[in-house]
């Protein structure tokens, strides 16, 4: 009698494990709200820890981004699953029927379509899940090009999905000690620090860097 009560309540149990983990479709992401991040300045000499400096630029930083103009934003983005791997992705004035991925904390959100690169931004710590390596002629001036599926990237944490966001301000002399260029970019992905030990990273004098790091949190509905 015993053994069938223990037999009865494993059996309880694990249905209500199961029916715990159900979730039903469709559902969908939405992005919400941008939250505050992480500003890091780097110069030739090193990581700058001067507080005014680093706080003229997170205002600059935060302009930008509170602007919310041009195809970098993603305030309109929803991803809504139909099954575990079919998803629309709605953003950017464009509809997709794409596919989702789960790789440790990091969904992996992919477009049906392909594009091609010389390479991947040094800086980026996540990658396409699907791409192919192609030579290319000589004649081309390149060895390779790389031919992928875009992404989507998204970080689970605590409970929390939110997209992990880069920007990135570089100021470089190379060209002139007088005036800068100002190169901007803003992406998707995790800053891979361990890029300013590689030879590719490189600052002439009076260059600067600025990398701010942010999230634009996903509402699940």
């Amino acid at each position: 009698m015993r053994k069938v009560l223990m037999l009865s309540l494993l059996v309880a149990l694990g249905l209500s494990a199961c029916e715990k983990d159900e979730v039903s479709y469709p559902y969908s992401y939405v992005c919400y709200v941008v939250t505050d991040g992480t500003l890091r300045v780097y110069t030739e000499k090193g990581e700058v820890h001067d507080q005014d400096i680093k706080e003229r630029f997170y205002n600059q930083m935060q302009k930008v981004i509170s602007s919310g103009a041009g195809e970098d934003t993603y305030g309109e983005l929803v991803i809504t699953y139909h099954n575990v791997s079919d998803i629309t992705i709605d953003g950017f004035g464009e509809r997709h029927d794409g596919k989702a991925y789960k790789k440790d904390d990091v969904l992996i959100w992919e477009y049906p379509y392909k594009l091609k690169s010389y390479g991947w931004a040094p800086y980026s710590s996540l990658w396409p899940i699907n791409y192919e390596v192609l030579p290319m002629p000589l004649t081309s001036g390149y060895s390779e090009v790389i031919e992928y599926n875009p992404c989507i990237f998204a970080k689970r944490s605590n409970g929390r999905v939110y997209l992990p966001m880069i920007q990135r301000l570089v100021l470089s002399y190379f060209y002139s000690d007088n005036q800068p260029n100002v190169y901007r970019t803003q992406d998707n992905n995790v800053y891979d620090y361990s890029f300013h030990d590689q030879p590719e990273f490189y600052m002439t004098e009076n260059d600067t860097l600025v990398v701010y790091e942010y999230a634009i949190e996903m509402k699940k509905q």
